[in-house]
């Protein structure tokens, strides 16, 4: 919806967005609607076609008080939900055992599992020809996890590594050390679970 707005108003149009359009549909999430306007100024973009998801370890320097105050400023300028930061080292690690839980869950229930490995990609050819799902490259996965993770879709022997070796809980361990790899994590807060909320954040 983001990218349609920005990319709309770069174009020459005005786009008007409907949340939830049809009462009782929860999958029809959103109508966009577009009307002519002169084309705006849009210093973002130029960065739809190259924004990604960084899954590389982070830096643990500290924020700057320009950095806070600059991302701060950015969702008090949408104007939904309160940006908080957690930034103690001790709590920051805590979080991220809590946050790998997810890993863990994903690699001892067949119907995550199966989901997941639906949507990997393990080719550049096949990931050009779907243009949805996982890159592998993306994951960034050590190169020795790499090797066997190919092995870890089959989930019979992906039960049985469970059960010898505890592969979920080291793969959780890994990620959660990714994770604290940061100089913070942010969480945004809605008042409400109102679906319209979340769409607005």
């Amino acid at each position: 919806i983001e990218n349609m707005a920005i990319a709309a108003s770069a174009l020459g149009y005005n786009a008007r967005t409907e949340p939830f359009p049809e009462s009782g549909n929860d999958n029809f999430i959103a109508r966009v609607v577009l009307s002519e306007a002169a084309p705006r100024e849009e210093p973002l973009y130029p960065f739809i076609f190259s924004r990604c998801t960084n899954r590389k370890p982070y830096k643990i320097d500290p924020l700057t008080d320009k950095q806070r105050d600059d991302l701060l400023s950015a969702t008090k300028e949408a104007g939904e939900g309160t940006l908080c930061f957690l930034e103690d080292r001790n709590k920051l690690e805590d979080v991220a055992r809590f946050l790998s839980l997810g890993e863990r869950f994903l690699f001892e229930n067949i119907g995550l599992h199966k989901f997941f490995f639906s949507h990997i990609n393990w080719s550049s050819s096949e990931e050009w020809v779907r243009r949805s799902g996982l890159y592998i490259d993306t994951l960034e996965l050590p190169s020795e996890a790499r090797k066997g993770f190919r092995l870890l879709k089959h989930w019979g022997l992906l039960r049985v590594l469970n059960k010898i070796a505890g592969v979920s809980k080291k793969v959780a361990e890994e990620n959660a050390k990714t994770y604290t790899s940061s100089a913070a994590f942010g969480a945004i807060v809605v008042k409400s679970f109102n679906p319209k909320d979340f769409i607005a954040v």
